[in-house]
């Protein structure tokens, strides 16, 4: 028999076998997502459940107080695990969703506070556990508030009202993440966990709380991953895999779960109690089939959907959407409709089949639920009732039962249930060990009919109430038992605490008799022990006293050293840059020209010796930066192997250089920072070397790296001096010849590297070996560095080299430089300089400088940085802090090449920096350039363009409006004067006029013109005024002078402008 036919005998047509199965291969892509979804949770149930070493003992059942039940335990941490909560309590005696959730809220809830809902109105089952609907026991008469907030037409959340919602009494937060009965959308776990994290951020200790019923493992992740405090189901739902015939859990933190446990048993008690009863294989098998079984539940509600949306029905959510629970609602539009649905799902039910669905009243629900009928009303529904007798097989009194069903009507006779139970279970058991058992077993019972069912209920109430006095007895015996079980606890424990403190009285005698002989050795003890401290302390103040000085010292030291090598710096200046000048002098040649090469090559060492103690500084601030680019070690120790020849013909040393053939020696490396190490290594080489000795340079190539050792005879350096040659101001004793920093620095600079440097010494001489990491030179992206200060100003001399100065007249216009130094000869220097291309003032110090500078606004002014008095930073920050004087630009010139010195420069306002010694051609390009600049931002003034430009000071934008703003109010005063106007500026008539001069290339009485006559040009354009008129408006003194003036400017007179205007 094939399988269409068996659907065809349950009253399935073929039609709707094909219309089905075409529906259910469109949704195989959904069902196939499904079971990713189920695998992965099947992943999560099992792995819990081997953590947690689940066994066969875990399925025993528990009775009475259920301590100790070892099922109960590992099934909570099985939920646990699986959900990622602290704590668990799955129970039997929680008795569905509703009764879970009561449980959780009374639990966490004191009177006086809040329960909100952020998502609407819950479960009708709920209405009554809040109060919403009145009910006995319920919060609200326990004073616990509800407030709600309702969902978005769209069924997002209101976020805008739930921040008015939550308030100081908000102490819990439901989120029921099922739609339930309703037709809104169910939750994903992402959208809660947003929800959640709104309401933590609003109020960070309030519970959130998340009716997780229907949802459970239709996800990968649960609530409680998201940030929920509790999550809260049913065991007859999802979790309990259809095998859980009752319970329900609450998984959360640990604080939460204890509540619910002390609301469950007993306030003392809490999750230790809890008979199992039986249930837990049960429990335990439908949690491992959960994930499969939910899965299924969502096939067959995504597979309804795809059904029902075909014949033209709404469903909740539709096939297509994303599922987040097991819930389906289909709208079928009547009552009748729902029935006859609720019909063909029975009819095609395993079990119950052939009943009939009736709407019946069901307690804690507002409607009608359909479950199925009885006889009684199937045969009431086809009129057959009174033909037929109806007998029940159990006579058990109350309401819904067989006594009342008798007495009703609606049965016609029923038995008491037979007695002879045991009996029963003594005959299953022969049955299961296969031993002989009667074939047949009569038990004792009785018909209860309409005769006998008054007397059947009186009976049985009296018996009731029998059993209510025999059950209050009871309580008292057991607790006349309890009473006397705890006297005889008493008094045995108290005839033991006697004798534990008998005992204890012998114990501390003989201690204290010890410990008094022990305090007298731990006394003596001690005193030995604090002089000795005393004795460490006194001797490790001296030490940090020492370490202080030694400190204070090296600092001083570097400090000198440092303000040595910046007074160096005045002096090469003036031998440098003549020396310079004098080389590139063709007129001077042969021996003269010689010694001045001379000259030049030992200024360069002196320059490098000296850079190299400001190098050492820097090296200590951890300012010192490494710029690696392509380097040949061979050929670049090659070229430098040449400035130490006439050292080493002088002191007839045999000088040796030995690099590996066959070997790349290039490399990524900082090019000055290996000369500075070359250099260093080689010149102590040459200077303790004895005369006839030797040197040996030698150059290998290992797998990973570069080897340059540097061996020198004839200086023999002990163990103890090796060991700390290469520390700070370190000197060998009997080699005070330097200064103690070459090698220090030499180690900073191989170990910025990434290499490092050893020292061997023998009778024979000392080597000195640098290890150097190979990097390869593909690996170098050359990038624009940020210049430093000096390279930037030779980067500008290259750029700006082409600027002359003029072949106009040095007199009149010619521009105006003041140069402020402390020192005479630089002074005299520069201005021999610049005399042929400026006027130059100078000024020996800074206050001197700031009152010539105010006095004749020079165009540019150069001033030395490191002054008696005030210093050129300051004299710097104080010319560009007044309005007469902040337009002009400072170039500093300082024998410090410090980069801090230079930021305090620049912000001080400085537009260039320059350090000594200096070149002479950067110095007048310099110059050049500034006025060069300064000119176009005169011509960017004087056409009266827009003063928003980044390179004009505040101090320069303020003056210009301010004097542009003056003019236009006493434009019309025709006795308008320069004076008059510099005494409104708080300027004398020089200083207006060199600031006007510096700032637009106008005179004020030209620029107060250009701007009379284009006032002017504006009212002849837009009014109707008389030349004559407009003349007197504007400031002239005559209509023919203004006429003269206006065709100067504008190549017409306002006559002829006003006839072409028409």
């Amino acid at each position: 028999m094939d399988t269409q036919k068996i659907y065809h005998e349950m009253g399935i047509s073929s039609a709707v076998l094909e219309f089905c199965r075409s529906a259910e291969e469109e949704l195989k892509p959904r069902f196939a997502a499904i079971d990713e979804i189920a695998e992965f949770n099947q992943a999560k149930v099992v792995a819990a459940m081997q953590k947690n070493r689940v066994s066969a003992e875990c399925f025993a059942a528990s009775t009475g107080y259920g301590y100790n039940d070892i099922g109960r335990e590992a099934l909570e941490k099985v939920y646990a695990d699986t959900f990622h909560t602290e704590a668990a309590l799955v129970r039997p005696q929680i008795t569905c969703g509703t009764h879970a959730l009561a449980l959780a809220l009374a639990a966490n809830l004191r009177p006086g506070d809040e329960l909100y809902s952020p998502v609407g109105r819950p479960y009708d089952t709920l209405e009554e556990v809040i109060g919403i609907r009145p009910c006995k026991g319920s919060l609200a008469e326990f004073g616990i508030t509800y407030r709600e907030t309702e969902l978005l037409p769209d069924g997002t959340f209101d976020y805008e009202n739930i921040r008015k919602s939550i308030n100081e009494k908000t102490k819990l937060v439901t989120i029921q993440r099922s739609k339930g009965y309703a037709t809104r959308p169910t939750f994903s776990v992402q959208q809660i966990g947003e929800l959640i994290r709104f309401v933590k951020e609003l109020k960070p200790g309030v519970i959130c709380m998340v009716d997780n019923c229907y949802g459970e493992f239709t996800e990968i992740i649960e609530p409680s991953d998201v940030g929920a405090d509790m999550i809260v189901g049913s065991l007859i739902k999802n979790p309990g895999g259809g095998l859980a015939p009752t319970g329900g859990y609450i998984c959360g933190t640990q604080e939460c779960v204890d509540q619910c446990a002390y609301r469950l048993t007993a306030p003392g008690l809490g999750a230790e109690l809890g008979a199992t009863l039986g249930l837990m294989q049960s429990f335990f098998q439908g949690f491992f089939l959960a994930p499969t079984v939910t899965a299924s539940a969502v096939k067959g509600a995504i597979f309804a959907a795809g059904v029902y949306e075909k014949l033209g029905y709404r469903c909740v959510p539709s096939s297509a959407e994303t599922r987040h629970d097991i819930i389906q609602a289909i709208e079928l539009r009547s009552k009748e409709a729902m029935v006859a649905f609720c019909k063909g799902v029975q009819s095609a039910a395993p079990v119950d089949s052939y009943v009939t669905p009736e709407p019946y009243p069901m307690p804690g629900y507002d409607s009608e639920v359909i479950m199925a009928a009885g006889a009684y009303a199937a045969a009431m529904r086809r009129k057959r009732e009174k033909g037929m007798r109806f007998v029940g097989t159990d006579a058990i009194p109350g309401e819904g039962y067989g006594v009342e069903q008798v007495l009703s009507g609606e049965l016609d006779a029923t038995f008491i249930y037979p007695t002879g139970g045991d009996r029963v279970m003594q005959i299953a058991v022969d049955i299961l060990n296969k031993r002989d058992f009667p074939r047949e077993t009569i038990l004792s019972t009785s018909v209860v009919d309409r005769d006998n069912a008054p007397i059947m209920k009186m009976q049985t109430a009296h018996i009731s109430s029998l059993d209510e006095k025999i059950e209050t007895l009871n309580g008292k015996i057991s607790r006349y038992l309890a009473r006397y079980a705890t006297q005889q606890v008493v008094l045995y424990g108290s005839l033991l605490v006697l004798l534990l403190v008998v005992g204890l009285l012998v114990a501390v005698y003989l201690s204290l008799r010890t410990k008094n002989r022990l305090n007298r050795e731990l006394s003596r003890r001690k005193e030995q022990l604090e002089q000795q401290r005393d004795q460490l302390e006194q001797q490790k103040n001296q030490l940090e006293q020492l370490s202080r000085e030694l400190e204070a010292a090296t600092h001083a030291k570097l400090v000198f050293f440092t303000n040595v090598s910046h007074d160096f710096r005045t002096p090469l200046t003036l031998i440098a840059d003549p020396v310079e000048q004098l080389l590139a002098d063709r007129s001077i040649s042969g021996q003269s020209h010689q010694l001045l090469e001379l000259m030049k090559k030992n200024v360069h060492i002196l320059l490098r010796l000296v850079n190299q103690i400001l190098d050492f500084r820097k090296v200590e601030n951890g300012r010192m930066e490494l710029h690696l680019e392509p380097f040949d070690l061979l050929e670049s120790f090659k070229g430098w192997n040449d400035s130490f020849r006439m050292a080493l013909l002088k002191k007839h040393i045999a000088f040796s250089f030995e690099p590996a053939s066959g070997v790349d020696y290039r490399m990524l490396a900082d090019a000055g920072k290996m000369e500075r190490i070359y250099f260093n290594l080689l010149s102590n080489a040459v200077k303790y070397t004895q005369e006839n000795g030797k040197i040996v340079v030698r150059l290998e190539a290992e797998d990973n790296h570069f080897r340059l050792s540097v061996f020198n005879s004839g200086s023999y350096i002990s163990t103890t001096d090796v060991e700390a040659i290469f520390e700070r101001f370190y000197q060998v004793d009997g080699h005070q010849a330097g200064t103690g920093i070459g090698l220090a620095l030499v180690r900073a600079f191989v170990e910025m590297h990434g290499g490092n440097i050893m020292a061997h010494s023998n009778e024979k001489g000392t080597t000195f070996t640098v290890i150097l990491p190979k990097r390869d030179t593909s690996q170098y992206h050359p990038s624009v560095p940020a210049l430093a200060a000096d390279e930037k100003e030779i980067s500008s001399t290259l750029v700006d080299a082409e600027i002359q100065a003029g072949d106009e007249a040095l007199e009149g216009d010619c521009p105006i430089v003041l140069v402020i130094d402390d020192n005479a000869d630089i002074r005299h220097y520069v201005k021999s300089l610049l005399v042929k291309e400026f006027r130059v003032l100078d000024a020996s110090d800074g206050a001197t400088g700031i009152r010539l500078a105010m006095k004749y606004v020079p165009d540019v002014i150069v001033s030395d940085v490191m002054m008696p008095g005030m210093d050129g930073i300051e004299c710097c920050r104080r010319l560009k802090g007044e309005l007469q004087t902040c337009h002009i630009p400072v170039i500093l010139l300082t024998a410090c090449s410090l980069d801090e010195q230079r930021i305090q420069g620049y912000d001080g306002g400085a537009d260039s920096y320059i350090s000594k010694p200096f070149n002479s051609q950067l110095l007048l390009s310099r110059i050049r350039n500034l006025i060069a600049n300064h000119k176009q931002l005169k011509q960017f003034f004087g056409d009266n363009q827009s003063i928003e430009k980044e390179s004009v000071s505040e101090l320069d934008k303020d003056f210009v409006t301010r004097f542009k703003t003056l003019v236009g109010e006493k434009m019309k005063d025709p006795e308008l004067n320069v004076e008059d106007l510099g005494r409104d500026m708080g300027m004398s008539r020089v200083q207006l006029y060199r600031k006007l001069k510096s700032l637009t290339n106008y005179s004020p009485n030209e620029l107060l013109r250009r701007m009379r006559l284009k006032k002017a040009a504006s009212l002849l354009a837009a009014s109707d005024m008389t030349v004559a008129e407009i003349a007197y408006e504007v400031g002239f003194s005559s209509p023919s002078y203004f006429t003269k003036c206006y065709k100067e400017q504008f190549g017409e007179s306002p006559t002829d402008f006003l006839k072409r205007k028409g």
